[in-house]
């Protein structure tokens, strides 16, 4: 499933990047090819590291704790991002909102493994396992969809400096959302886990997964 989403976007891109080089923009398709370029590879090294960190935090700290300091920090992340764009942010200045939101919801994405197999029968670990890549998806899938919607919202009929300042204005908006949709996550984690922390204390059950939810 992923493999067919990534190849839908590669080609999606693609063709976007031929349409612009036909219509003269070829200096432009040059410029936006080597932007994502570099903010592609700065988000997955972020992300590369964070998965290294993961592991260990969840053991250190507990899953309730880690999942939402990883939270906190991948709002942070998205709050820098909002309050760096502009028609003319250059991409020294947006990268490091990119790579600490790449960093906190590296973790976050581990952890979530973590939890969702957490307390779960060995024998429905992969029911688990399908339920969370199917939520993680729709998110990814519906969340998007908002952002863009958000980002290209007020954009019609507009163009020059008029549209590039709508256009990172709505940006701005779409990642302040995110912001606090992520924060959100945090007050549910807190919640969500410190039950399931409470029903399982003192109470220890064979056949399941478990790990540390404080």
């Amino acid at each position: 499933m992923k493999a067919t989403l990534d190849q839908e976007a590669e080609r999606a891109g693609r063709a976007g990047l031929t349409s612009l080089k036909q219509s003269g923009g070829g200096q432009v398709a040059s410029r936006v090819c080597s932007v994502l370029s570099v903010a592609c590879t700065a988000d997955e090294r972020s992300c590369s590291k964070a998965a290294a960190v993961a592991e260990r935090l969840v053991t250190r700290a507990g899953m309730r704790t880690a999942l939402s300091a990883d939270l906190l920090v991948g709002t942070a992340g998205m709050v820098l991002l909002a309050l760096t764009l502009s028609p003319r942010s250059p991409l020294v200045a947006v990268l490091p909102g990119i790579m600490v939101t790449g960093f906190g919801m590296g973790i976050v994405w581990t952890s979530m493994w973590v939890a969702a197999g957490n307390g779960v029968a060995v024998s429905e670990q992969g029911v688990a396992s399908g339920m969370a890549s199917v939520t993680h998806r729709t998110g990814l899938a519906v969340g998007t969809a908002l952002m863009a919607l958000i980002a290209n919202a007020g954009i019609g009929g507009l163009n020059g400096d008029a549209l590039r300042q709508a256009l990172t204005h709505g940006l701005s908006m779409a990642y302040y959302l995110a912001a606090g949709v992520t924060l959100l996550g945090v007050l549910v984690t807190g919640v969500a886990l410190g039950r399931r922390h409470r029903s399982e204390s003192g109470d220890p059950r064979q056949g399941q997964c478990t790990a540390s939810t404080a």
